[in-house]
């Protein structure tokens, strides 16, 4: 089984994961005010049976097959809970930070705010914000990173797994790094307790120069605006995600599809030789825990709604299960701005037509077996 986070009977969450991703670390200490905690989901944990997970699903039909390990920790206990939307720290003051007073340009328009720093007449940084208190940043020196990742995983292009294998850059560790990272964005008002989790990807140099693609829209390659490049292009990429119940968690807010898959994490940073160099910072959640245990369903029978979708469809067209992972999810508008939360399974398919191959994804309540989107 590939296990992102290990999750039942355990005395804290592992340092290091298990699966294909990068390096998975729980790292949180700031001290905050939220309802929910590892160390208190630890507590109900204790004396309650957890839902077991296979390692492996098998399925031989005659238009879909399977042969998957399950992405999900051997046991778990999901607790019944809400989420409400917590303000972000983004901002017009918060821009300062980032980009000086002289030379900034600012504009607002429909809830959002916009900071650029011209010189020469090229935009070379920039930092905006949405009300909600979402923010991103750029910063024209390392567009470079645009031309050598692509990190959706149904991309024929996709390259984000050849930067998973540990490597320690010349301007300091990974560890260090995510330290000054995570000091940073508390400084910044980011409040996520203890119950989040890292993944780390290693850009070095060296692969991304293989990787850098400058094709045009023309289809042409355009060799002039490749790189030359050096130890001081070297990175480390930072997915950060919020857990709930050791489940990481993809929710969108609820209104919005993210893809089960490190790349839609609420919080993305890049850090290199010269610090943090480009922050992404969505929406973060406060969790309400309670008591009640939600049963979910063996995986072969929560599975079900999508091996019968598939069999009886009219197309002769054959269809693959190619992974599924146990995720957070959470449903619309529940009760006073709050949002229930639901396990679920994220199940990826792959459907081969004459010519061309198709890739989607399906999410399933893993305590009720519906398919939800």
């Amino acid at each position: 089984m590939k296990k992102k986070i290990c999750v039942l009977l355990m005395a804290a969450l592992c340092m290091a994961g298990c699966g294909t991703t990068g390096e998975l670390q729980n790292v949180g200490t700031e001290e905050t005010d939220l309802n929910y905690s590892n160390d208190l989901y630890w507590s109900k944990c204790e004396g309650v049976s957890g839902t077991v997970i296979s390692d492996r699903y098998t399925y031989q039909g005659n238009r879909i097959t399977a042969d998957i390990e399950l992405t999900a920790p051997d046991q778990v206990v999901f607790f019944a809970g809400t989420a409400e939307r917590m303000q972000g720290p983004g901002s017009e003051e918060l821009s300062y930070q980032f980009i000086p007073e002289e030379g900034r340009i600012v504009e607002y328009s429909n809830k959002h705010g916009y900071v650029g720093l011209e010189q020469n007449d090229v935009t070379i940084k920039t930092f905006s914000w949405t009300d909600s208190g979402t923010f991103s940043t750029h910063d024209g020196n390392y567009s470079y990173i645009d031309n050598c990742l692509v990190t959706e995983k149904r991309s024929d292009d996709y390259n984000l797994n050849r930067f998973t294998e540990k490597l320690d850059f010349s301007f300091g560790t990974s560890e260090e790094a995510l330290e000054e990272v995570l000091m940073t964005l508390s400084g910044y008002g980011m409040q996520l307790g203890d119950n989040y989790t890292v993944d780390t990807y290693y850009l070095s140099h060296e692969i991304m120069a293989e990787e850098e693609n400058h094709e045009g829209m023309d289809g042409m390659d355009h060799p002039e605006e490749y790189r030359d490049w050096t130890s001081e292009d070297d990175l480390y990429l930072f997915y950060i995600h919020q857990t709930y119940c050791g489940l990481e968690d993809y929710h969108g807010g609820g209104d919005i599809i993210f893809r089960v898959e490190d790349s839609t994490a609420p919080i993305t940073v890049f850090y290199g030789a010269e610090g943090i160099v480009r922050i992404e910072y969505g929406l973060l959640y406060q969790y309400d825990m309670s008591d009640e245990v939600v049963e979910l369903l063996p995986f072969e029978e929560a599975i079900q709604p999508v091996i019968e979708r598939y069999e009886n469809t009219v197309s002769d067209h054959q269809t693959e299960i190619i992974s599924a992972e146990l995720y957070c999810d959470m449903s619309g508008i529940y009760s006073d701005q709050k949002r229930k939360l639901i396990p679920a399974w994220a199940i990826g398919i792959l459907e081969h037509y004459e010519g061309y191959d198709v890739t989607s994804e399906i999410r399933i309540n893993a305590e009720t077996g519906m398919i939800m989107k």
